[in-house]
C-alpha cells in the first residue's frame, strides 16, 4: 500500500466555508445581547435568565472562530453545529424574557430586533452546514 500521509502541518482548506460577514454579525449580536442583559431587572430571575442568555449568546462568535481554525471538514461542521445550538438556546432565553415581561416596553424593541437577528443567524448557519454536508 502506497498511501500518501499528510504531515502534521498540513491542514485541509476550509477557508472557502468561512463567512466573514457571519463572523461580524455574530460579534454584533453578542454585543447587543450584553447591552440587553444589562437592562434586565436585578432580581433572582433577571440575574438567572441574564446569566443563561450571556452564556449561550456569547459563545457563537468564539465557536465560529474555533471552526475557522478546524483541522478537518468534520471538525468544522461539528463546531458550526455548536454555533447553531447556542443560537437556538439564545433564542429560547430571549423568548422567556419577552413572555415574562422582564423588560420595559421601550427595551422590548431591542429585544425584538435581537430575536429577529437570532433567527437570521440561525438560518445562515443552517445553510452553511447544509452546503458543506
Amino acid at each position: 500500500m502506497n498511501k500518501q500521509l499528510k504531515t502534521n502541518n498540513e491542514k485541509p482548506d476550509i477557508t472557502k466555508f468561512y463567512n466573514s460577514d457571519l463572523a461580524e454579525r455574530l460579534i454584533d449580536f453578542e454585543i447587543n445581547v450584553v447591552r440587553l442583559v444589562d437592562k434586565l431587572p436585578k432580581t433572582v430571575i433577571g440575574n438567572h435568565i441574564g446569566e443563561q442568555l450571556l452564556n449561550s449568546a456569547t459563545s457563537p462568535g468564539s465557536d465560529y472562530e474555533e471552526a475557522r481554525r478546524s483541522n478537518s471538514k468534520d471538525d468544522f461542521i461539528h463546531k458550526l453545529k455548536e454555533v447553531f445550538e447556542e443560537i437556538k438556546e439564545s433564542r429560547l432565553f430571549l423568548k422567556i424574557i419577552e413572555r415574562a415581561k422582564l423588560l420595559s416596553a421601550k427595551d422590548l424593541l431591542s429585544l425584538t430586533k435581537l430575536t429577529s437577528e437570532c433567527d437570521d443567524l440561525f438560518v445562515i448557519v443552517a445553510k452553511n452546514i447544509s452546503a458543506i454536508i
